[in-house]
């Protein structure tokens, strides 16, 4: 199903580059001008358009004005042909979008961000903005994979380790067989599985089984939870 775009103004940027960023999924970098500084809350999210194609993309990068990053799995639509694009590509975008994750006002709280694969654009955004706070040892990623072989990211996500931030990766259809870092079950399951004080919140995504579990824990923990749009 094609997505309709939004009635905002688009402006023109083009494509840096693009890496494998691992798990079939790359990592775009756009240079979009001054419209960058629209990116002021790290979970914001922009409408791309390219060779006739558009859709809903989850900024990945830092805010504050840079050059925006985009993470995309190439299988249709729009994702597809910013994975196919050659540097310099021109591109359409609308200034950055939705309300964001509330890091500011959550500075020196506990958070949770809880999301699938699919979602790792919304998480880094929020992981990049919760160790930039200096909240990483108050900070845990649940991120859902069927397999090990789907996870992306996977040098940034030891980077976050590293910080001090605790990262698990959820393996639904891959035993985790007890390895560091790795649980068994969905997202939501596991988040269950651990979940703890109603000072938490927690951050989610993508309108998923993730997101909606998530959202069905937090309120019965009465925690507080974020979505990105």
């Amino acid at each position: 199903m094609s997505q309709i775009a939004p009635p905002h103004p688009k402006t023109t940027g083009q494509l840096l580059s693009r890496i494998d960023a691992g798990g079939g999924f790359q990592l775009v970098t756009l240079d979009v001008g001054a419209v960058a500084q629209s990116h002021a809350i790290a979970g914001q999210y922009v409408w791309i358009e390219l060779n006739g194609a558009g859709g809903y993309f989850a900024l990945a990068g830092r805010t504050g004005g840079g050059a925006w990053q985009v993470v995309v799995k190439p299988d249709r639509g729009a994702a597809l042909e910013l994975a196919r694009a050659e540097n310099g590509a021109a591109v359409a975008v609308t200034a950055a979008m939705g309300g964001g994750y509330p890091c500011d006002a959550l500075r020196g709280a506990g958070v949770v961000v809880a999301m699938p694969v699919s979602a790792i654009a919304a998480a880094r955004g929020a992981m990049l903005q919760r160790l930039d706070d200096g909240d990483a040892a108050r900070t845990t990623l649940l991120l859902g994979a069927r397999e090990r072989a789907e996870v992306p990211l996977a040098r940034e996500l030891d980077d976050f380790r590293a910080a001090g931030a605790e990262v698990v990766i959820c393996l639904s259809r891959e035993p985790a067989s007890g390895e560091g870092g790795y649980a068994d079950g969905y997202v939501q399951d596991v988040a269950r599985e651990r979940a703890g004080a109603a000072s938490v919140a927690y951050f989610v995504a993508g309108q998923t089984r993730a997101e909606t579990g998530v959202r069905a824990l937090a309120i019965a923990l009465s925690a507080r939870v974020y979505s990105n749009y």
